[in-house]
């Protein structure tokens, strides 16, 4: 257990170094991503931000393992998704939808 508790504090601090950053917010977002998707083991992660007025979503950061190919075939004014009209964060995974 305890490598699993290194792991983490590795990509948390992975994650903090990038806030003194002055690379570009997509650039960052990109990176984080990446990170968090290694130390977790998913296969994809995006960060996609809803548009409340509208029915359309952009995808604002994507990182896919390798060999994964992205289920977006364009990644700005998307259809939304229901489920992501919340007041909270939304986490899914493959297995919950």
């Amino acid at each position: 257990m305890h490598w699993r508790h290194l792991e983490r504090s590795e990509a948390t601090t992975e994650v903090v170094g990038l806030l003194d950053s002055d690379e570009p917010i997509e650039t960052l977002l990109g990176k984080v991503t990446e990170i968090v998707g290694r130390h977790i083991g998913c296969s994809c992660i995006q960060i996609i931000q809803a548009e409340v007025s509208s029915d359309k979503m952009d995808v604002l950061s994507e990182w896919l393992k390798e060999g994964v190919v992205s289920f977006f075939d364009q990644t700005r004014n998307i259809p939304s998704m229901p489920y992501l009209f919340g007041d909270k964060p939304v986490v899914l995974s493959s297995d919950s939808l």
